[in-house]
């Protein structure tokens, strides 16, 4: 029998993935009739190791007003969520339709209470799937109010003209009036760097690629690897040094040598060396250098000079949007992705409404911020990879916090986690302090070693506790460039000693509690270090549940062994995620 046209588009309609399709076909004399009666079927199934998982998790509390819902995507639907009082849904308190992600972060603030949440999805034809399961949650009272605004609202945040990152154009007349009067200082080094490159420009010439015969992961292989990113920070931060110190009344020269930099760097094939897929170390400093640059540096350009840069970050922002989005809203433990999708929000910001698409990556950026991020941590304000990544990775999200403020308006500090991030480096490394707990690269770090990432913490912060901390340890480490001048203007804050909080401190998110004796000073406290975390040794943290470290008046005693050389070299999967390395009793040998 032959496929009439109505039952080829019976099949052509159905997808197993994610719809039942109930076919009755009768066959008559006549024409074959076809009758169907579909039904869309949710994906409820719980996440898995790696999954960012449903929230509110049933029976929770949420520490921010509205909570931030999340649910597993299902491809090709948009999503309808409704929050009510009660389990019957008669009572809603907040409905919305027609959400693109399968995150959604309200635009308002709720009534402290407990509620019911479920979402269902919907079809390009208009069909709905079922009802999710119903989860309750509880807001309390006096929880941090944090709502996202609306898509048209946030972007309409955004400045119509340049620059558009860490300032805006209406701010240029006081950053002036500064760099002349009580930042001259500043100014004047911003002067003599710009001096510097002028005298020694950086290479712009395209960097090299991979040979062909070359081992990944081998030496020569992180030659490349390590060195295109270093080349190309070199390249383009120079270039927005340059851009920004004009801006603030430099000579020309410098908005001239800025603008050839950029455009030379445009020349580099955008799925080359510096390409975010084929290397994401320099992919990543080329997308928001570039975008740096091209903002501060954007009155000298011509309409044709714009339009090279917006064909360029046209490509790069969505290969960069492709790899992230929406993946990295239900996964989003992939460690470069969780510096790629803010350097991508600055591209959003810089390109708005200049380049197709940009917008979608800035509110994809902002998304991943209110919903999934941060991931390797609790709102307690514990890190589970370690001091060394906890400041590697937060020290350029600080980046996106000055950027997120003068742009959008958004306090990242009114998050729990980052209101309390500090307090992180003070509990577990108090002033003295030898070892920086577990993780990679954490055992030769010192107290001090905290102090430029604390720095920001505190003036962005404004918290006394946690300039207490800087200033015990020598004074507070001043940011270079035009990010440090941005952030000079920032309110000076108060230190105050810790003395009203207690010595130890529970994080208990990542599993880890930090008992001392004493906060104020390492030489004259007792400290034992432990850890039984559900995030066992992902990443760049350690096997080392119920495992412990001791140290005695500044001196480490019962450590972890080893030191990790490559990222999942033969020492660092066999050894260094060994429970071996820990002190941490193992059975045959064997560990957890």
């Amino acid at each position: 029998m032959k496929s009439t046209k109505s039952e080829t588009d019976c099949r052509r309609f159905a997808n197993p993935t994610r719809i039942v399709w109930l076919v009755l076909i009768v066959v008559t004399a006549g024409p074959v009739v076809c009758t169907v009666a579909a039904e869309l079927v949710l994906d409820q199934k719980p996440a898995e190791p790696g999954e960012w998982g449903f929230h509110p998790a049933a029976g929770s509390t949420s520490q921010v007003n509205p909570p931030s819902f999340t649910w597993r995507p299902q491809p090709n639907l948009t999503w309808e969520i409704q929050c009510a009082h009660g389990p019957n849904f008669e009572n809603l308190a907040y409905h919305a339709e027609g959400i693109e992600f399968n995150v959604h972060c309200p635009p308002i603030v709720l009534e402290p209470g407990t509620y019911a949440w479920r979402y269902r999805g919907k079809t390009e034809a208009g069909q709905y799937t079922n009802w999710s399961h119903v989860r309750s949650f509880t807001i309390p009272t006096n929880t941090t109010k944090m709502p996202l605004p609306a898509r048209e609202e946030l972007l309409s945040r955004i400045p119509k003209t340049h620059p558009r990152l860490f300032l805006r154009p209406e701010k240029l007349d006081e950053l002036r009036r500064l760099a002349k009067g009580t930042m001259k200082s500043q100014y004047d080094g911003l002067v003599r760097q710009c001096e510097k490159i002028l005298a020694d420009p950086p290479s712009t010439k395209e960097p090299p690629k991979y040979p062909n015969d070359m081992v990944r992961g081998s030496d020569p292989w992180s030659e490349i690897w390590w060195g295109n990113r270093v080349y190309t920070i070199k390249a383009l931060d120079s270039a927005a040094t340059l851009a920004f110190t004009r801006l603030l009344g430099g000579p020309d020269k410098f908005g001239q040598e800025a603008k050839r930099i950029l455009l030379d760097c445009a020349k580099w094939d955008p799925k080359g060396s510096t390409g975010y897929r084929y290397n994401d170390e320099a992919g990543m400093p080329f997308a928001y250098y570039f975008s740096r640059t091209y903002t501060f540096v954007n009155d000298l350009l011509t309409e044709d000079e714009k339009n090279i840069c917006r064909d360029v970050m046209k490509i790069r922002g969505d290969e960069m949007y492709r790899h992230l989005c929406p993946r990295h809203l239900w996964a989003p433990y992939a460690s470069h992705s969780n510096r790629a999708w803010h350097k991508l929000g600055e591209a959003g910001i810089a390109f708005l409404n200049e380049v197709e698409g940009a917008g979608d990556w800035l509110w994809f950026a902002t998304n991943v911020f209110f919903n999934v991020y941060p991931v390797w941590s609790d709102d307690d304000g514990g890190w589970h990879e370690g001091s060394s990544y906890w400041y590697s990775y937060l020290s350029r999200f600080t980046w996106w916090t000055d950027v997120m403020r003068e742009a959008m308006g958004i306090d990242a500090y009114d998050k729990p986690f980052f209101s309390k991030a500090g307090y992180y480096a003070m509990y577990l490394m108090p002033p003295g302090t030898q070892g920086g707990g577990f993780g990679d690269l954490c055992a030769n770090r010192t107290a001090r070693d905290n102090v430029p990432l604390m720095s920001v913490f505190a003036a962005q912060a404004n918290n006394p506790h946690w300039q207490w901390y800087v200033e015990q340890l020598g004074g507070p480490t001043q940011a270079g460039g035009y990010i440090g001048f941005v952030r000079g203007t920032l309110p000076k804050v108060q230190a105050s000693a810790p003395d009203d909080l207690p010595t130890s401190r529970l994080f208990a998110g990542t599993g880890q509690a930090y008992l001392n004796s004493n906060l104020i000073d390492a030489a004259k406290n007792v400290q034992v270090v432990f850890k039984s975390s559900p995030f066992g040794t992902q990443s760049h943290g350690y096997e080392a549940n119920n495992s412990f470290l001791l140290s005695a008046y500044g001196k480490r005693l019962l450590i972890g062994t080893g030191y990790r050389d490559h990222y999942g070299s033969e020492h660092h999967t066999n050894w260094m995620w060994s429970t071996r390395s820990t002190n941490c009793i193992t059975v045959n040998g064997r560990g957890h």
